[in-house]
């Protein structure tokens, strides 16, 4: 009695989580499985796609945070100096990372 309550069961969720029907952009219908993969695709292609719009303004009301000696610094290529002082200053067993390889590795 039980075993059949639960295969009952999950034959009738399996049955209402089926999507039948999607909506277009323009309003009609999509029922068809090929359909409803078009209209489906379409949303995520314009979703993730790039809006070519105009940004300026948004980027004129943030704050500069970054001066602009501290934007060469930060731009300026790394030393061997520098590499070898960062590198000799981590701890040789603890992943810094969350790659989990520590210095020992590299």
């Amino acid at each position: 009695m039980h075993i059949k309550f639960f295969h009952t069961s999950v034959i009738d969720r399996g049955k209402v989580k089926k999507v039948s029907k999607l909506r277009t952009d323009d309003g009609r219908m999509a029922t068809s499985e090929e359909d409803m993969c078009n209209v489906a695709q379409d949303y995520f292609e314009q979703l993730f796609s790039t809006n070519a719009g105009v940004h300026e303004p948004v980027l004129d009301l943030m704050s500069q945070r970054v001066s602009m000696d501290d934007n060469i610094m930060l731009t300026t290529p790394i030393t061997k100096e520098e590499l070898h002082k960062a590198f000799f200053q981590m701890q040789s067993e603890k992943s810094p990372g969350s790659d989990c390889f520590n210095p020992t590795f590299y």
